[in-house]
């Protein structure tokens, strides 16, 4: 059965009311226009293709998590490059990640998973990883599920890691260097 197929329909209530009692700096990686001072992101169908990398993410994720969560849906986000945890799911723009190249794009969805075990306090911590807040704790846990998926440390050395310890802080990420430092810190947990 189709991993993303498994868990597609229900009703969003639930995990609405788990994103609300997120804090802020999570709220605004989302979609929701509760949480972003703007309109938000066009979110259409079908459900964008996987490519290899992100379906081995998605499978580690729902083998580990499935039982815990309710399912959720994957979106087209039109309009952004970028890829959007919220309340429903999560919305990303596949011709971007097409773009990006799959290492990149299969890390970016594992830090969005992050924000929904985030969501039901499951997420994995490790000390260091909360001293730089929930989106620290998403790229921690993005790291671990990179592993999981059997994603190769030459894979994630060379395709994920020079690419984004170039990302520049924000209001609400750390800069990239800490990021490297927390995806690695979570892909060599088990090591």
């Amino acid at each position: 059965m189709n991993v993303c197929r498994l868990s597609i329909v229900f009703a969003a209530a639930g995990l609405v009311t788990a994103v609300m009692a997120q804090s802020p700096a999570v709220r605004e990686c989302s979609y929701d226009p509760a949480y972003l001072n703007r309109p938000p992101p066009r979110m259409t169908g079908p459900e964008p293709e996987l490519g290899e990398l992100e379906r081995f993410v998605l499978d580690a994720f729902v083998r580990t998590y499935g039982d815990r969560i309710l399912p959720f849906n994957l979106f087209t986000l039109e309009g952004e490059s970028n890829v959007r945890g919220g309340p429903q799911g999560i919305a990303m723009n596949r011709a971007w990640l097409n773009l990006i190249g799959q290492p990149l794009a299969a890390a970016i969805l594992a830090h969005e998973l992050g924000h929904i075990v985030q969501a039901y306090g499951l997420i994995p911590l490790h000390e260091d990883a909360k001293a730089y807040g929930p989106e620290g704790e998403a790229e921690y846990f993005a790291g671990r599920l990179l592993a999981a998926s059997g994603m190769t440390e030459d894979v994630f050395e060379g395709g994920v890691c020079p690419v984004i310890s170039r990302y520049p802080a924000t209001d609400t990420h750390p800069a990239g260097h800490l990021r490297v430092m927390l995806l690695r810190g979570g892909f060599y947990h088990d090591r």
